[in-house]
């Protein structure tokens, strides 16, 4: 007997595998680090997520000897040295090493957003959308900075607000060597400054 997502359609072979597959559309999350508070679907990814806090990395990889906490992450990374790239759209034959990344992308051929949030009902098309979108109910800002303690909703957030402390400007203009912190401001720059 096969058991279907009602919100994507993909089939499991029980309700557990279904149960826990679900959780990516309506964003529960019940397993909690005890460090962070950072929260979960899965007991295994609490797992590997553990380590971000001890900075166990037991895994090499052979090529380059970077070093990693999970076993998917190591073999996403192999293919950097062997240029693998299996998964293919069907829309557009764009290339991805990563099968979630290639579904995300065909996303944007068919407009669909499986992610709906539960108190505005407004709908992601990624899991993530969802989960920053969710903190905008909450006003949780669990990303805080290390130098003045200033807080962020999101983690992408906070690590451009720390190139504000560390004077890291790693967007650079290749016609005049200008640097920028966030990449609009490189755009903004070339096509005020550079463009004919």
């Amino acid at each position: 007997m096969r058991f279907t997502c009602q919100w994507c359609g993909l089939d499991f072979p029980g309700l557990g595998p279904l149960h826990r597959h679900e959780r990516a559309h309506t964003g529960v999350r019940p397993f909690g680090c005890d460090a962070c508070g950072r929260r979960f679907a899965r007991a295994c990814d609490l797992r590997d997520h553990a380590r971000t806090h001890t900075g166990e990395r037991p895994l090499a990889c052979a090529e380059c000897g970077r070093r990693f906490a999970q076993r998917s992450a190591l073999r996403v990374h192999r293919r950097v040295h062997t240029g693998e790239r299996p998964y293919a759209c069907g829309q557009c034959g764009w290339r991805f090493a990563i099968l979630s990344n290639m579904r995300q992308h065909e996303r944007t051929h068919s407009g669909d957003r499986p992610f709906e949030c539960t108190k505005c009902s407004r709908r992601f098309a990624r899991a993530g959308g969802l989960r920053r979108h969710a903190l905008t109910h909450s006003g949780e800002r669990p990303h805080e900075c290390a130098e003045c303690g200033r807080q962020f909703a999101d983690q992408s957030n906070l690590r451009v607000h720390e190139r504000v402390h560390s004077g890291e400007r790693p967007y650079e203009c290749t016609e005049c060597n200008a640097c920028f912190v966030l990449v609009g401001h490189l755009r903004r720059h070339r096509a005020a400054v550079h463009s004919a």
